[in-house]
């Protein structure tokens, strides 16, 4: 970069004032721009100079209209008061709309329209002309088609009629509002800026003290900015500078150049300025498409990397824009070493930050407190556990914390009472206090922070923790005083909220905030938002989120109650005109630079619609530039890199020999089917004891549901355990004794066995669940069971344990094999038959136990293999003589098809084309495979490996991240 602009602005007023340039004013679009101008001025003199005075626009339009600028918020509830005298709404639904009403008189009284002209209903098409004759034929034609479509008013739509109930009282409304925040000495920027412009038209203005103005650097001027303009150029000295490229100027066609056209003709810059011709200049310019928003922070790191290896220095001449401020944190992250400064203009987002995610979930906690009738106070599961769990609990009170966790979860309620959580004291018992109103919230959440604030350690040795920790304060700091002040302005203006309402209003307020980092903005890698980059100068320029709608992206003309029509008609910002600012943005930014890189994300389910921006079609299509382009992309095919296995060290095998006979440990059914489906699974659930965090739900997942059928089923059938042919007091159960059943079994497994609680209090899928629990055991077991005949119910939901002896490198062994088997019936002629309950889909069927016990068997189905071993467990216990039969014969009730009429609860052997009757017809195969794989479990020279096959149990599998399937 030869000279940058605001370099070539310092150069010509030295050459024109000398140092007279220290009583002018300048007027600045930015703070940014003045901090870099102050640079470039000092850069240029050789000797000492008083630093000029600046202001910026707001500042001149404060001083006309002796009016200060109102909160938004305040603004915000004053609309709301106003609204209300014409239309009944709770302030909670006004809030967000009240904010694009705001906008819309904002943007009104900016572009000095009429406001009563626009906010009347015009459908008496007669009285347009007359009305708006300073319009031209074409606007008025515009407005004229609009409200042609309201002249028949039985013809409306309803949404019509409520736009036009609005429409017709919003002239009011803006008259109203205006002269309550004015009564005051308040303002919102438009209509401060349009009363200053009445009184510069009354004669009235700035102080005529001989002041020379500079104004540097705007572009899209509001119709008041330019009135303000002229009144400086009629009234005082005065220079105009504006950055211009003749690429974007001299082009009628180029909308980046549609307000530098205007500009230049109405305040033209001093004689001999020339801000160069440097679009044109030789560029190296690549666009790049990165798979997703990840890859694009990736890449910048590897072209910074690249540029600090040339020997380019990664300082102020290099700046990374942001169009999606979201990329904030994982760039940080992907930012090389070779980064030794960096200046950050845009701020951290304090919605990302421990202090929002803490703060939101004592928002929660308090949304979902529940007070009984008696007064007691209890809190919801997932909000209680979300806060012990949190990062700050696990610092501030960290051993409490982890034993009250541990003591919710055991528990297992879906409300915890209030009393469970008051014993530990400090800030736990701070955390669960209700609060009642917005006061007792806002002191509440203050207190808290306050206290962790408290604890912060500043004063610490490493740089990055005192930066971090003095980072977190403000975080802190940030949250209490927008709560004060969110408190201040309601309490002030007398509007009532309730709690809801308030912690919507918190976590608008703090998701709009963002706190500055520690930076010298003149140093280092230059890392900002779009709307920094004006008037700044780079030698490198890397864009991300370089997609069309990021950058010129959907901006606020979207967002407003006036028609897009009207908008064109009066002349308020459009879309258009959005797109004519983010050109010029863009354009003048890559004017100077010798290097730019535009990334952008090409995939569409990455925030993105995967769009490359317009601009880089424009480069492509219409400058005089080549841009280079390249794909990022990542191989979304699942790695096949090496085998994960584990050695079965002196550790694994003392594990594993707690299932032998004498150990502490049982092998159950289900843990035995997860060794057949992965031998690596097994070792990470059973030996290595790896589990998922044990978490309270309040819905009933596929293995609760099955927890509470056979926990109904037992409740039901228990009265028939012993009779001979219960089928008609089956057929004679009640739908209500059916509900009784489950709701006991809902309190005892879900409910952490709580009394009092009723169906009705259920959430709405425990509910749905009920209900299909219901259904299967009414519609489908039942009259299942009460057409058999020739059984007796002997066992339910029963223990039942066996040794199994097999061989392993020639030493006798033995594992101790147990679970809880559903049900056991015994048959007229004394077959034990064995039932398992299914609330999955039907598997029945197997091809043969050699395929069952194969690594990779065409037909798995783990339900038979769980029968098959608890009918092995019966078998011998009738051996040993602890129960009575003849045979064993294992069965599944699938529940879902049980109503179906050719439904068959036995075993089907589709390689022998037979059902299992008689578990002794496979008792010496069975035993031989089973046999077999506890020898190789046993074995220590066979190491856990992964199953062949990943397409069936691995993308279900909660260990696949370990094993990278």
């Amino acid at each position: 970069m030869e000279c940058s602009f605001l370099s070539l602005v310092a150069k010509d007023l030295l050459s024109r004032y000398d140092d007279t340039i220290a009583d002018f004013r300048f007027v600045f679009p930015n703070s940014r721009t003045r901090i870099f101008f102050l640079d470039e001025l000092t850069r240029l003199l050789s000797r000492p100079l008083w630093q000029p005075h600046f202001c910026s626009v707001d500042d001149l339009f404060c001083s006309i209209s002796g009016l200060q600028h109102a909160e938004r918020l305040v603004s915000v509830v004053e609309l709301y008061k106003c609204y209300s005298n014409y239309h009944k709404e709770d302030f909670s639904s006004f809030y967000f709309w009240g904010e694009m009403l705001l906008s819309d008189f904002d943007s009104n009284d900016k572009h000095l329209i009429d406001a009563e002209a626009l906010f009347t209903n015009l459908n008496d098409l007669k009285t347009i002309d007359a009305r708006l004759s300073y319009l031209t034929s074409e606007q008025i034609a515009i407005i004229k088609r609009f409200w042609s479509s309201f002249v028949d008013k039985a013809a409306l739509s309803n949404e019509k009629r409520e736009f036009l109930n609005i429409w017709q009282t919003l002239y009011s409304i803006y008259c109203e509002f205006g002269k309550a925040l004015s009564g005051k000495g308040l303002a919102y920027t438009g209509q401060m800026q349009r009363r200053a412009v009445e009184i510069i038209r009354d004669g009235g203005g700035l102080d005529s003290n001989g002041t020379h103005y500079v104004v540097v650097g705007f572009n899209a001027l509001a119709e008041t900015e330019k009135e303000l303009f002229k009144y400086l150029k009629r009234n005082f000295e005065v220079d105009f500078y504006w950055d211009y490229d003749p690429y974007f100027r001299d082009d009628v066609h180029q909308e980046a150049g549609l307000f530098v056209r205007e500009n230049l003709s109405l305040f033209p810059v001093p004689e001999g300025f020339d801000p160069g011709d440097n679009f044109r200049k030789s560029k190296n310019i690549t666009a790049v498409a990165a798979a997703s928003n990840s890859l694009q922070c990736k890449y910048v790191g590897s072209v910074l990397k690249h540029l600090a290896d040339r020997g380019s220095a990664l300082d102020k001449r290099t700046a990374i824009v942001l169009a999606d401020e979201n990329l904030l944190v994982p760039l940080l992250y992907s930012l090389p070493d070779k980064v030794e400064k960096s200046n950050i203009t845009m701020g951290y987002p304090l919605r990302q930050s421990l202090a929002y995610s803490f703060t939101d979930r004592l928002l929660n906690l308090q949304k979902r407190v529940r007070r009984s009738s008696e007064g007691a106070v209890s809190f919801y599961h997932s909000d209680v556990t979300g806060i012990l769990t949190h990062p700050f609990m696990l610092s501030a009170q960290a051993a409490d914390a982890d034993t009250l966790y541990k003591k919710v979860i055991s528990n297992g309620r879906i409300y915890v009472e209030g009393s469970l959580l008051k014993e530990y004291g400090g800030l736990i018992d701070n955390i669960f206090t209700p609060c009642d109103t917005p006061a007792e919230l806002t002191a509440y959440i203050c207190r808290i922070l306050s206290s962790l604030d408290e604890s912060i350690v500043i004063d610490v040795a490493d740089e990055a923790d005192r930066r971090q920790a003095m980072l977190q304060r403000e975080y802190f700091v940030r949250i209490i005083e927008t709560l004060g002040r969110l408190h201040r302005s309601l309490s002030g203006c007398g509007v009532e909220i309730d709690n809801v309402t308030y912690s919507t209003l918190i976590r608008r307020l703090l998701q709009s905030q963002s706190v500055p980092f520690e930076g010298e903005p003149l140093e280092g890698l230059q890392i900002m938002g779009v709307l920094e980059t004006r008037n700044l100068d780079f030698d490198n320029v890397i864009i991300l989120s370089m997609n069309d709608d990021m950058f010129p992206g959907t901006r606020s003309a979207s967002s407003s109650f006036i028609p897009h029509n009207l908008r064109f008609a009066y002349g308020m910002p459009t879309r258009e005109y959005q797109e004519g600012v983010y050109a010029y943005y863009f354009y003048r930014l890559i004017s100077r630079a010798q290097r730019v890189e535009m990334v952008y994300c090409s995939s569409s389910d990455d925030g993105s619609t995967g769009e490359q921006s317009r601009f880089i079609y424009q480069l492509d299509y219409e400058s005089p530039h080549k841009v280079t382009h390249r794909e990022l992309s990542v191989d979304v095919t699942m790695a096949q890199g090496s085998e994960v296995q584990i050695e079965k060290d002196e550790m694994v095998m003392a594990r594993l020999s707690e299932y032998l006979s004498g150990g502490k440990r049982r092998l159950s059914p289900s843990s035995f089917n997860v060794l057949l489906e992965c031998p690596m699974k097994f070792y990470l659930h059973y030996v290595a004891g790896i589990a998922r965090r044990e978490e309270i739900s309040e819905e009933i997942d596929t293995p609760m549901f099955g927890t509470i059928l056979h926990d109904a089923m037992q409740t039901l059938y228990t009265p028939f355990i012993g009779i001979h042919n219960p089928s008609a007091a089956i057929a004679a159960i009640t739908p209500k004794e059916i509900d009784a059943a489950i709701e006991d079994a809902v309190r005892k497994n879900l409910l952490g066995g709580v009394s009092g609680v009723t169906a009705a209090e259920f959430t709405g899928q425990v509910q749905m669940s009920c209900e299909a629990v219901h259904k299967y055991i009414k519609n489908n077991i039942l009259p299942y069971d009460a057409a058999q005949c020739g059984f007796t119910i002997s066992l339910l939901e029963q223990p039942v344990s066996a040794e199994f002896e097999f061989e392993c490198g020639g030493k006798p062994l033995s594992v101790r094999f147990g679970g809880k088997m559903d049900r056991m019936d015994i048959l007229d002629g004394g077959m034990l038959k064995i039932i398992d309950y299914k609330s999955g889909a039907n598997h029945l069927e197997f091809k043969g136990l050699a395929d069952l016990f194969s690594d990779m068997p065409e037909k798995w189905s783990g339900a038979v293999v769980q029968t098959m071993l608890y009918s092995l467990m019966v078998s011998r216990m009738q051996k040993a003589g602890k129960v009575v039969g003849d045979d064993v014969c294992p069965a599944l009730y699938y529940v879902k098809q049980m109503h179906q009429t050719n439904y068959c609860d036995l075993l089907k052997d589709l390689l022998q084309g037979v059902r299992v009757e008689r578990y002794s017809d496979y008792r010496e195969e069975l035993e031989d495979y089973i046999a077999q794989r506890l020898a190789q479990l046993f074995d220590a020279t066979i190491p856990f490996r992964q199953r062949e096959d990943a397409t069936n149990v691995c993308p279900s599998c909660e260990y696949r991240h370990i094993c990278n399937r």
